[in-house]
């Protein structure tokens, strides 16, 4: 019988206890205290006075790990050290104590992830960490952005899937709906709420380092909405569709910038710069590098609309080239005025653009561009300098997309991945499928 580690928390344990099957033994593992077989958290404590910020281990990169998580970054540099040394001597020891075959987790987006699967490669334990794949239903199979080739897909799914992303009003099944006042202020309300919930679960649990408990309001790393102030950022963005058309024609060329949600997993552990997870400095950098005879339209992912503050737009405002638009304006509509899509990392938007004949510029490099043959791909932070050299239109046929396609879904399982986080009784079905299919790609 094979062991398998699976990472799980409180609000993924619905699906990840479908991995629990008779012909595999699971062990589950938590970044929460308390919870799961193997406990991370208790141990960090139980050995934290004993732990040493000053010891330092070969396979380790500090600056790495603490720059790519939004909760270490901003606490004491001692205590970071000490909190990865802690959780790494535990992961260590879980994975030279027992023999797994296989670790399955879940999107890295903190420390405690990514040193599990930095342990597996230690020790050579086959090691995934699915996502949602740009692509509707399906689940990208990497780590930390790598590109794992899992299937051969066969040519039927490959038009299917084209003919899906040509359609003009083609949008990702997990975006958000327009959120409305009420909306927001219901998510501001919760916040509050949050931050006296979580203090007293870090007393009642002794749990002051909990990355969940912490990265809420007012932590400057948290996805959190800071004050009401938010509800005017809708008055900074242009909404007429007439008056984006009249500047877009003032300008030899339209680039379409498109807002990431930020801090998340795709911009600080799926692309190999760390350098990138400093979102406000990559936007400047981009407007400063971008030709002054190109508009910047730029426009805020719906997902993070109503958490960033005024403050943040407003590096976008009094730029003769850049205009700010409602993020309620159909990506359709963008897409008939631009000539250039600017994305940063894997952005969805960027396989989209692709199919519809858009230069795509990836800042942070894209798993789907292939060595440049499809998207100009600036991997390096500091190659931002060199934006201009990328504004070089690519001319794709349909053969050529389609083989663009095919490396994409040759690198996802057709699963429904939704069931991770939004699991109900109703998707039983589909995350038996879910679990089984990833089950068995590990044990290929």
């Amino acid at each position: 019988m094979k062991n398998f580690l699976v990472f799980t928390r409180p609000f993924t344990d619905t699906f990840t206890k479908y991995y629990s099957r008779d012909d595999c033994n699971i062990d589950y593992i938590s970044d929460f205290k308390f919870f799961g077989d193997l406990d991370v958290m208790s141990f960090i404590y139980e050995n934290f006075e004993n732990t040493s910020e000053e010891e330092v281990f070969d396979e380790l990169i500090y600056s790495e790990i603490i720059m790519r998580d939004r909760y270490l970054r901003y606490i004491e540099l001692n205590i970071a050290k000490k909190l990865i040394n802690s959780a790494w001597k535990y992961v260590v020891h879980v994975l030279s104590a027992k023999s797994y075959d296989g670790y399955i987790g879940a999107p890295v987006d903190n420390y405690i992830q990514h040193l599990i699967v930095k342990a597996c490669y230690k020790f050579n334990v086959k090691a995934i960490s699915p996502v949602h794949s740009p692509l509707p239903y399906r689940a990208r199979v990497t780590n930390l952005g790598e590109y794992i080739k899992v299937r051969d897909a066969n040519m039927s799914e490959v038009v299917e899937m084209y003919e899906i992303l040509n359609n003009k009003d083609f949008k990702p099944i997990w975006l958000s709906k327009n959120r409305t006042t009420a909306k927001i202020l219901k998510m501001y309300l919760k916040e509050r709420v949050k931050k006296i919930v979580f203090k007293f679960l870090k007393l009642k649990n002794s749990d002051p380092y909990s990355f969940h408990y912490n990265c809420i309001y007012p932590m400057k790393g948290a996805i959190t909405i800071h004050s009401l102030d938010v509800l005017r950022v809708k008055k900074m963005y242009v909404g007429n569709l007439n008056k984006i058309q009249e500047k877009a024609k003032k300008f030899r060329k339209v680039a379409y910038l498109v807002l990431q949600f930020n801090p998340e997993a795709s911009i600080n552990y799926l692309i190999s710069d760390s350098k990138f997870s400093q979102y406000d400095l990559l936007m400047e950098k981009i407007m400063d590098n971008t030709p002054d005879d190109t508009l910047i339209l730029v426009k805020e992912h719906p997902d993070i609309y109503g958490y960033r503050r005024p403050d943040f737009y407003k590096k976008f405002q009094n730029r003769k080239n850049v205009m700010l638009v409602d993020v309620a304006t159909p990506t359709s509509v963008m897409f008939d005025l631009a000539d250039y899509l600017f994305v940063t990392g894997s952005s969805s938007t960027g396989i989209e653009g692709v199919i519809k004949d858009k230069t795509v510029i990836s800042f942070g490099g894209a798993f789907y561009g292939h060595n440049n043959n499809y998207v100009h791909q600036i991997k390096a932070f500091d190659e931002i300098c060199n934006l201009r050299k990328h504004l070089v239109t690519i001319k794709l046929t349909k053969n050529d997309k389609l083989a663009f396609l095919k490396t994409i879904l040759d690198n996802t399982l057709p699963i429904n991945y939704e069931g991770l986080v939004r699991s109900t009784k109703k998707n039983h079905d589909a995350n038996v499928k879910a679990t089984q299919a990833i089950l068995d790609f590990m044990n290929k």
